[in-house]
Order: C-alpha cells, then structure tokens, then sequence
C-alpha cells in the first residue's frame, strides 16, 4: 500500500495499457501525485478517471471533449456522475 503512488508511476512509463486497472483497484495512491504522473504523459483516460474521483467532473469533461474527442464517452461520463 505505501508504494501505490510508486506503481502509478511505474505504469504510466513501463505499462501504460494497465495503468487503468490499478487505478480503479488500488485506493491509496496520492490522487493529485497520480494526476501529475498523467498529465507528464499525457494519459488522457486515466487523467478523467482521476478528475472524476476527485470531484472534479468539469475538468474531467473537458479533457474528454478537448483531447479525447469522444461524444460517446461525454455521455457516458455524464451519466455515471450525475454531471450536466
């Protein structure tokens, strides 16, 4: 558990394509930390999942429109947060 924030870390540079997974199983990794890691390179999926767990659905949604550009997803997103 104390080496959660570590394996985001490892993921998003080795493993990528399973970063996702780890981050909806694994809880105690330091959300802000884990967005940086993200934003350094340039997950965009994981970088919503972790805007949407922080509360932050507006910031969320923009990146999926922005960089995603998947109305699908927006819909998707907004349904499962309640988000207008």
């Amino acid at each position: 558990r104390e080496f959660h924030t570590r394996q985001v870390s490892l993921y998003a540079e080795f493993e990528p394509a399973k970063l996702m997974q780890f981050l909806r199983k694994a809880g105690n990794y330091n959300v802000q930390e884990a967005l940086a890691i993200c934003e350094q390179q340039k997950l965009h999926r994981e970088m919503v999942f972790l805007y949407g767990r922080a509360g932050n659905g507006t910031v969320a949604l923009r990146i999926i429109l922005n960089e995603l550009k998947d109305i699908q997803l927006a819909i998707s997103f907004c349904r499962e947060t309640g988000s207008k």
